[in-house]
């Protein structure tokens, strides 16, 4: 049920959000948008470009559910909407993003 609800959340919902609040739909915006959500909600949030690749680290404080639901989002989106294959990790209170620079 989790991962129905991310898929529907990530193909149908986050390009929208993408596009009102950056004007684009792409890794640039995604990156804009999730350092922007961050901060508003107070969250930890680590952006580093090492070696060729993009690692965004994002802790929630929301459980493994949540993890899992953000995991499948972010997956979803990347790999349907941008055509990026990612390395997501979760923990329960944490997702870990590795996005390679050229892809």
């Amino acid at each position: 049920q989790i991962s129905r609800l991310a898929k529907d959340t990530a193909t149908k919902d986050f390009s929208d959000i993408l596009l009102v609040l950056t004007g684009e739909v792409n890794l640039q915006s995604l990156l804009k948008v999730l350092e922007n959500w961050a901060r508003i909600d107070s969250s930890p949030f680590k952006y580093t470009l090492n070696n060729g690749t993009h690692v965004i680290i994002t802790q929630h404080n929301a459980g493994i559910k949540y993890s899992l639901f953000t995991e499948q989002v972010f997956r979803t989106f990347l790999e349907d909407v941008l055509k990026i294959k990612a390395d997501i990790k979760v923990t329960d209170n944490t997702v870990i993003l590795k996005i390679p620079e050229k892809w």
